[in-house]
C-alpha cells in the first residue's frame, strides 16, 4: 500500500480482527475508505494497487463512536447519539446503548431512551418488525421495560411497516406482557384487555393470541369466554398443551357444569380442525367376507410432521378405518413411540410391540401383526392411506381362525382413583408358542402436538397381564378348550407406569415431555384382548369390550 496512510481515511475500530488469511491480514477496509480511493485487482501477477481518487474526509463521527465505545458506559454512547444522529454508526451506537443501559441496571426511563433511540435509527418500514423482534429476546431475558418500551414503538410505526401482521404481533406480545403484571399485582386490566383484543382482531386464529385472552377472562371469572378461547387455542401446536391444562382449569366451572372429557372438547372443535370420514360401513358378504376379528395398530407420534404431512395423513385414514369398521370385526390399537420426539402418550408397551414386530419408525398401520400400510402422509392424501389399508383389512378378514375371544370388564372407584376388572376367555386349541395379551385403551385422548392432530384414538394405555409380551396360551382341555385370564389393575397404577417411563426417556437423555396427557378417562376405557404367534408376531383373533360403568359415570 506503499505511503497510504489510511488514519487520514478512516477511523479505526479498536477491537480484535477475527476474519485471518494463511497469508497474514492486518487489517480490514470497507466501502468507506473504498469511496476515496481506486482498488485494482491484478488476478494474474497476484497484486493491488491503490489510487486515491479524492480527498480524503475523515469521519469524525465514526472516531467519536469509537471513543464512546471504548468507555463501556452507556452515558458516553448516550451523548454520541445526541451529537451524531445522522451517523452511519448511530443504529450499532443505539444497540449497544441498550445492552449497557440493561447491563448497568438502568430505570424504566433510561430503558425507554435507549429504545427510542434503536427505534430511530432502524428504517421507518421495518420499525415494528424489529421491534417484535426485540419484544420476543427481551421477554425471554425477563427485561419488562424494554418489552413495553419497544412495544409501544412497534404500535405507533405499525401503518409503516412493509409485514402488516408485525403490529398485531407485536400488541399481541404487549397484551401477555400486561396480563402477567395482572395476575401478579391486579394492575394493568384495560392495558391487557386493549392489547389482546387487537390482536385477536387481526389474527383470529393465532393459538398464543387466543390462549392469553382466554387467560383474561379467566382472571374476570368470565368462564365461558375463557373457555371458547382455550378451544381456539387447543387446535394450535403451539399453544395445544398449554390450552388444554386451562380447559381441564376451567370446565368445572362452567354454567352447564358438564365434566370435563375428550367429548365435550371434539363436539366443541368440530368443524375447525381436520377431518376424514367413510362414505361407508362394513357388512361381511360373500365378496367380503369375515372370518375373524382383526387387529390393526397404528404407530405414530404427536409432533410427526405438521398440519400438511406427517402424522395428521395417517391419523385422518386411521380415523376413516375406525368409522368403516365396527369393532365386532376389526378392533384398533395405536402407539405412540418418541421419535421425532417424545410426546406424552409414549409407553414402554409401545415400544414393546414395535421390537416384536419390526417397525423402526412411527407412521405405520401393522394389520395383524404380518401386513403392512402407510401411517404418515399430506392431509389431502387421507383417502388414499385410507383405502390401502382397508385393502389389507379386507384380506386379513377373509383369514380362517380357530380362536374366538370375549371380554368381560367393569370399572368401579377405588379411593381417589378407578379399578378396572374382569376377565378375557380365549377359546381354541392349544398350539406352538401362542401368547395372549390384554391392553387398556382409550377410545379417544386429547394430545395436541406440532402434528395439530388433537383427538387421537384407540390409543394403547398399558397391558392388564404381568408381561409386556402376554401370557403363554394354555387351554383347560383338549376337548372344547378355553383359557379365562382375570384383570385387576388401578388406572392410576397405569398412569404411574406411563410416567415412570416418561422419566426413564429424560433419564437416558431421549427427550423430555409434559404431563398433560397422563391421566385416563374411565369413560373412554376399552378392554382389547388378542392372541397371537410369539415366533411370528401374528395375530390369530382379537376382541374389544366396553367396561361397565358405574352410575356416577354413566
Amino acid at each position: 500500500m506503499g505511503p497510504l496512510d489510511l488514519h487520514t481515511f478512516v477511523a479505526l475500530r479498536p477491537e480484535p480482527l477475527i476474519e485471518v488469511h494463511p497469508d497474514g491480514v492486518v487489517g480490514q477496509v470497507g466501502i468507506n475508505l473504498l469511496e476515496s480511493i481506486d482498488l485494482e485487482v491484478d488476478r494474474a501477477r497476484r497484486t493491488a494497487r491503490l489510487r486515491i481518487a479524492k480527498p480524503a474526509q475523515f469521519p469524525e463521527g465514526d472516531l467519536a463512536f469509537f471513543r464512546a465505545r471504548a468507555e463501556e458506559d452507556s452515558e458516553p454512547v448516550a451523548q454520541f447519539l445526541e451529537d451524531y444522529p445522522e451517523s452511519r454508526l448511530a443504529h450499532e451506537a443505539a444497540k449497544l446503548l441498550l445492552t449497557l443501559s440493561i447491563d448497568e441496571g438502568a430505570g424504566a426511563e433510561e430503558l425507554h431512551a435507549a429504545v427510542d433511540w434503536l427505534g430511530r435509527t432502524t428504517p421507518e418500514d421495518l420499525r415494528t418488525t424489529r421491534m417484535l423482534d426485540l419484544m420476543k429476546e427481551m421477554a425471554n431475558a425477563g427485561e419488562t421495560e424494554v418489552v413495553l418500551a419497544a412495544g409501544r414503538l412497534g404500535v405507533e410505526n405499525g401503518r409503516d411497516d412493509r409485514y402488516p401482521n408485525a403490529v398485531h404481533h407485536v400488541h399481541g406480545l404487549l397484551g401477555k406482557t400486561y396480563l402477567d403484571r395482572l395476575e401478579k399485582t391486579g394492575e394493568h386490566q384495560s392495558e391487557a384487555w386493549s392489547h389482546l383484543l387487537s390482536a385477536a382482531f387481526g389474527l383470529p386464529e393465532n393459538g398464543s393470541i387466543n390462549l392469553n385472552l382466554g387467560r383474561f377472562y379467566e382472571y374476570q371469572k368470565r368462564y365461558n369466554r375463557a373457555y371458547s378461547r382455550f378451544i381456539q387455542a387447543v387446535i394450535q401446536p403451539e399453544s395445544g398443551p398449554q390450552a388444554l391444562e386451562a380447559l381441564q382449569r376451567v370446565q368445572p366451572l362452567l354454567e352447564s357444569g358438564e365434566a370435563f372429557s375428550v367429548d365435550t372438547i371434539e363436539r366443541m372443535i368440530a368443524g375447525k380442525v381436520r377431518n376424514f370420514g367413510a362414505a361407508t360401513r362394513y357388512a361381511s358378504s360373500e365378496e367380503e367376507p369375515a372370518d375373524k376379528v382383526v387387529l390393526v395398530e397404528f404407530f405414530t407420534n404427536c409432533h410427526l410432521g405438521d398440519e400438511r404431512g406427517g402424522a395428521i395423513g395417517g391419523a385422518l385414514g386411521n380415523e376413516g378405518l375406525i368409522q368403516h369398521f365396527p369393532p365386532e370385526h376389526v378392533v384398533f390399537l395405536s402407539h405412540h413411540l418418541p421419535k421425532p420426539q417424545v410426546d406424552p402418550l409414549c409407553t414402554s408397551f409401545a415400544q414393546a410391540r414395535a421390537r416384536l414386530l419390526g417397525v423402526d419408525e412411527p407412521a405405520v398401520h401393522v394389520i395383524d401383526g404380518v401386513a403392512g400400510a402407510p401411517g404418515a402422509a399430506r392431509w389431502r392424501q387421507a383417502e388414499g392411506v385410507y383405502q390401502r389399508a382397508r385393502s389389507a383389512i379386507i384380506q386379513r378378514l377373509a383369514t380362517y381362525t380357530d380362536y374366538d375371544l370375549e371380554v368381560d370388564a367393569r370399572i368401579e372407584r377405588d379411593g381417589e382413583t378407578w379399578r378396572v376388572s374382569g376377565a378375557a376367555t380365549v377359546h381354541g386349541f392349544e398350539d406352538y408358542d401362542l401368547a395372549v395379551q390384554i391392553v387398556l385403551a382409550e377410545k379417544g385422548v386429547l394430545a395436541p402436538g406440532k402434528s395439530t392432530v388433537v383427538v387421537h384414538r384407540a390409543v394403547a394405555r398399558g397391558v392388564l397381564t404381568d408381561d409386556e409380551m402376554g401370557v403363554e396360551f394354555l387351554p383347560d382341555s383338549d376337548d372344547g378348550a378355553s383359557m379365562e385370564l382375570p384383570f385387576d389393575r388401578t388406572l392410576a397404577d397405569i398412569t404411574a407406569s406411563n410416567e415412570a417411563f416418561l422419566d426413564q426417556l429424560e433419564a437416558d437423555g431421549v427427550g423430555t415431555t409434559a404431563r398433560f396427557s397422563s391421566q385416563i378417562d374411565p369413560r373412554q376405557v376399552r378392554i382389547v384382548a388378542y392372541i397371537y404367534r410369539m415366533d411370528t408376531g401374528e395375530i390369530l383373533s382379537a376382541v374389544q369390550g366396553t367396561p361397565e360403568l358405574p352410575k356416577e359415570l354413566q
